[in-house]
């Protein structure tokens, strides 16, 4: 009898060390709705004189990844992923605009390896960035998704696009170290790194961040360091951002189970791109302007054995520190008489989002 015991808590015990090592599926699935400018302030500050009533969208995005999740032992995990995270977009351009801006299809499809243990987790990825080189709709949608896209090396200075090119392809490394306290109280800190590799090697961003958790609350704080593409017909430039990040989980408080408010903002801080430090004739130089504030609200819930729901809806002020001096003559502002063309009035950005994640 005690030899039976015994093997049947070995038994026990041998499961439920399975059980914590037995590898994981994930399914995420999402899509979202992006509307920038709604209240008309943009398209009626630019006019149609420059050819463009309205910037990059509405846009539609879906997504969707499949993760796989490999625990080595209780304290070592790898994960593998594949991610593709389309965009379309429905603006089709002013009837001055002789390019039009048709095809405005872009997205990303990433795949990619981690390692979580002992508080590391590292990423390497493969980003594949693709977009519509038919005019400039394609590229245009493709900065409008993704920040670091405009500076990486598309052979996009003329307008339209001029280049076959539809793929850039790079590699992106994340490092980052977690300490924690207890349960909800923590520090984390790293890097991300991102160079292209084709068509042309380039140094495209770091991104250095540190977050911390405590109470509910989470802030983080990123620090964008971009290095714009340099080629024959453009000048070489770098942009500097802070992008701060403050979160609240109002189901630590026991007040509504699964809702998060946040507050978070891009600041611009510092440019040396030539269209706005050094314009060609125009009178006198503009500062950077690309400062947003966005706050938002998400909201999840999960069904047993049916997966988690999620919403997340927020309303973006664009170029909230732009003062607005050009004017609707100004199709380039290269007169020497009119103001910066790229000082536009500060405009906002409708965002809802919609996720469902499976684990099997």
């Amino acid at each position: 009898m005690k030899r039976l015991l015994a093997c049947a808590a070995a038994a026990m015990v041998s499961c439920l060390a399975f059980a914590q090592t037995a590898p994981q599926n994930q399914i995420d699935l999402g899509a979202g709705f992006y509307d920038t400018d709604p209240t008309g302030v943009y398209a009626n500050f630019m006019k149609p004189a420059n050819g463009q009533n309205a910037k990059y969208s509405p846009s539609l995005n879906w997504n969707g990844k499949y993760t796989f999740t490999l625990p080595l032992d209780a304290s070592d995990t790898l994960k593998f992923a594949v991610a593709d995270d389309g965009w379309y977009g429905l603006y089709t351009g002013s009837a001055s605009n002789q390019a039009g801006e048709s095809g405005q299809n872009a997205g990303l499809l990433t795949p990619a390896a981690e390692y979580l243990g002992y508080g590391a987790d590292v990423t390497l990825s493969v980003p594949f960035y693709y977009y519509n080189p038919a005019d400039a709709g394609g590229y245009n949608e493709l900065k409008y998704a993704y920040k670091e896209a405009g500076y990486l090396p598309l052979n996009t200075a003329n307008y339209p696009l001029n280049s076959a090119d539809s793929l850039v392809t790079a590699i992106n490394l994340k490092a980052f170290y977690k300490y924690s306290f207890d349960k909800t109280t923590w520090v984390q800190g790293g890097v991300a790194l991102l160079y292209a590799l084709s068509p042309t090697p380039w140094f495209t961003d770091i991104l250095p961040k540190v977050s911390a958790g405590a109470f509910g609350a989470q802030l983080d704080l990123q620090y964008d360091y971009y290095n714009a593409y340099k080629d024959s017909s453009s000048a070489q430039y770098a942009d500097n951002y802070l992008e701060p990040k403050l979160t609240y989980d109002l189901g630590f408080a026991k007040l509504v189970p699964g809702l998060k408010v946040y507050a978070q903002s891009r600041i611009a801080l510092s440019t040396n791109n030539p269209a706005y430090v050094t314009p060609k004739s125009w009178p006198s130089n503009q500062p950077f302007h690309d400062t947003y504030i966005q706050p938002g609200v998400n909201y999840s819930y999960t069904v047993p054995k049916v997966g988690t729901f999620g919403i997340d809806a927020a309303w973006r002020f664009n170029k909230v520190d732009n003062v607005g001096t050009a004017t609707s003559t100004d199709t380039q502002a290269y007169n020497g008489t009119a103001s910066n063309v790229n000082d536009v009035a500060p405009y906002s950005d409708l965002r809802i989002a919609l996720s469902y994640s499976y684990k099997f």
